[in-house]
């Protein structure tokens, strides 16, 4: 959580990004449906328009790439459960 609060302060006090214009999700927060969420229709397409810049931030563990899921591997949400 902390290099993704820093990160959202970096945007909003040096590069000038509104505070409304930045989402930050942490820890339980964090959970797949509520990503999912608001990069959809809670918030990000509501707030962004099609010539805007649009940044994603995700401070999180992975899995690793494994051959059985086509060498994928995927972001760890909060509540994921890793089996």
């Amino acid at each position: 959580a902390k290099d993704a609060v820093d990160f959202r302060n970096y945007l909003i006090f040096e590069a000038n990004f509104k505070p409304d214009h930045v989402k930050l999700l942490t820890d339980q927060n964090a959970s797949r449906d509520n990503i999912v969420a608001h990069l959809g229709d809670k918030w990000l397409r509501r707030v962004s328009r099609p010539d805007d810049l649009v940044v994603v931030y995700v401070s999180s563990h992975g899995t690793s790439a494994r051959k059985e899921i086509g060498d994928a591997n995927f972001i760890v949400a909060y509540e994921t459960n890793m089996s």
